[in-house]
């Protein structure tokens, strides 16, 4: 029967929900909305994809994003670099310097992981706290100085300093944007984007679902499963934070 699919929304990632509610739009006007007879919600959808696209890229295109990435890049290597760099030394054939990195190993153990790939937030934090106990704590301090890591530390602390630099600066521009964002605008679009489902789907029950409703209804419902096999194949992945998305 000709029914339109569900799809969880709120688990795309915004040029994830931006992209299909503009192909949606593309099939809709493509098939015609006047012969779907869904002429209001096409267009009220469409005025409000063109608003939320346009907040979009005004925030993705803050003058501080590209900076942040590269500093988020930099203590990516630092971190990285650190934890491949002691794991390699619990094999070292120097016991003392094997202690130490086992030592080093099992502090940064209890971080899980995947430190390079926990969200802003909690990375930060992660790199202060390493820095810091690295920095103060005597043992840290020793086998720290046994591995020679104290300019890997210097440069882990340093990269983190400046991106939250540059991060607290971001949302100090970010914040004098309009108060619309896309958070917020996106509640709005779910509900359009039911009126208009619902519209479709009931004018083409009416009209007994004749051409062209047939072929809409089967192509918006294959943009639907190609997204929601995407959301299923990521909700099966292992689970890790995931960075931040650029725009708040």
């Amino acid at each position: 029967m000709f029914q339109i699919i569900e799809i969880k929304l709120y688990e795309l990632h915004n040029p994830e929900y931006l992209q299909v509610i503009k192909l949606l739009l593309k099939m809709c006007a493509n098939k015609g909305v006047v012969a779907l007879k869904i002429v209001d919600e096409y267009n009220n959808m469409q005025t409000m994809y063109l608003k939320l696209d346009g907040i979009y890229q005004q925030q993705l295109g803050s003058t501080i994003t590209g900076r942040i990435e590269k500093s988020d890049f930099r203590r990516d290597r630092a971190i990285t670099g650190i934890v491949m760099y002691v794991d390699s030394n619990t094999y070292y054939f120097d016991e003392a310097i094997a202690e130490a990195a086992v030592i080093l190993k099992a502090d940064l153990a209890k971080y899980g992981s995947s430190i390079a790939r926990a969200n802003y937030a909690t990375e930060s934090t992660i790199l202060d706290n390493i820095a810091k106990e690295w920095k103060t704590i005597p043992k840290m301090v020793d086998a720290v100085k046994l591995l020679s890591l104290e300019a890997w530390v210097e440069e882990l602390e340093a990269a983190n300093v400046e991106f939250a630099d540059l991060y607290l600066l971001r949302n100090t521009e970010t914040s004098a944007l309009p108060d619309d964002t896309v958070g917020k605008l996106r509640v709005e679009a779910d509900a359009l984007y039911l009126e208009l489902s619902k519209m479709l789907e009931s004018q083409g029950r009416v009209s007994k679902f004749v051409p062209p409703f047939d072929s809409a209804i089967r192509e918006w419902n294959t943009i639907l499963e190609d997204y929601n096999t995407m959301i299923a194949r990521r909700q099966a992945a292992p689970k890790t934070e995931e960075k931040d998305e650029v725009v708040p």
